[in-house]
């Protein structure tokens, strides 16, 4: 049993550490402790340097400990083991949508002349920590040293998103069979429905991001239609699950979300300012949403979505029977978020 569990708990912090491929084609012997690693993005490697490999630093699937600090620090180490004491990244990829991590790939090289000393930094702070400072592109980077991040982008995401919309909805089920009872022919029946199927939308919703792509939160929406003093109003209620792409300079970005949960239905006959509920049901509910967001000042943008719901509640008809109403619908529209 101990044994198990030693072996889950190596599979778990395997699975959490960033996939590290190195392909060598001419190692030598691992370097010497005190030898340093220059690494660079912008400067190829001098021409005598002898090339020993590649090595690429990637998401494992179910990585966390995957910052461009600790892949750089991953693929460092990978060369002092190949024997090279320079590292040129020559890839490099942000997280997005499909990954939160950094991506990198590079060559390794062994350089036979030391670098410059005036390039070395202070290795250490006088508490014997890494002393950390911007990196500049001839940096060496002692075996001690921790790499610092690269610079933060100029508009940050937050960890919460706040929004509110209005929108155009049309009702895209079919008409169904005139449930009336002879109150109204076929005809009058399809031509009273169509004045229901379009209306309007308003909602909120609220989410919390867990990281740079992925939220959970909850959402409220409000459809409103009315034809001839009959009004629908129905109001819906769910968990949601978003998911938001930035794009390279995080202005702007793409939002992708869905949810299911609890709908109201609600009929009242209106007759000016005073209105009669005549049946008011509940049901299911889901909606699909994909969206863009324009960033207009720090932390608050102007939004735009198309969204697409389905489901239904259960009526009486003039009989008493039971019918399934459709909710089906598209809607068009925008708002703020925050």
């Amino acid at each position: 049993m101990k044994r198990l569990s030693l072996l889950l708990a190596v599979i778990l912090v395997a699975s959490c550490s960033p996939k590290v491929v190195t392909r060598l084609s001419t190692p030598l012997a691992p370097l010497n402790v005190v030898e340093q690693v220059r690494v660079t993005e912008d400067i190829p490697p001098p021409q005598d340097a002898q090339f020993l490999g590649t090595v690429e630093v990637s998401d494992s699937g179910f990585s966390t400990n995957c910052s461009y600090d600790e892949v750089v620090a991953l693929a460092v180490a990978e060369v002092r083991k190949a024997g090279g004491n320079y590292l040129h990244i020559e890839a490099h990829r942000w997280p997005d949508w499909v990954s939160t991590c950094h991506w990198i790939a590079g060559s390794i090289f062994y350089v036979d002349h030391a670098p410059p000393a005036a390039h070395a930094p202070d290795a250490l702070a006088s508490d014997g920590e890494p002393q950390l400072r911007p990196m500049g592109q001839d940096d060496i980077l002692p075996s001690t040293f921790v790499p610092p991040a690269i610079p933060e982008p100029e508009y940050k995401l937050g960890k919460w998103r706040f929004a509110l919309d209005v929108a155009y909805s049309y009702r895209t089920a079919k008409i169904g069979d005139n449930p009336s009872g002879g109150e109204l022919s076929d005809s009058e029946w399809k031509e009273f429905m169509r004045g229901l199927l379009g209306g309007v939308s308003y909602g909120a919703s609220i989410t919390g991001f867990f990281n740079t792509v992925y939220g959970l939160g909850a959402k409220f929406t409000g459809n409103s239609y009315s034809n001839r003093g009959l009004g629908v109003d129905t109001y819906y209620i769910a968990p949601e699950l978003l998911m938001r792409i930035p794009n390279r300079d995080f202005k702007n970005m793409w939002i992708f979300s869905f949810s299911a949960g609890y709908v109201a239905y609600n009929e009242s006959i209106k007759d000016g300012s005073t209105s009669e509920r005549v049946e008011s049901v509940g049901g299911i509910k889901s909606v699909v949403e994909v969206g863009y967001d324009f960033r207009i000042a720090q932390g608050v943008y102007l939004g735009l979505k198309l969204a697409a719901s389905v489901g239904g509640v259960r009526l009486k008809d003039a009989d008493g029977k039971n019918i399934m109403n459709s909710l089906q619908a598209i809607e068009i529209g925008g708002g703020i978020r925050f």
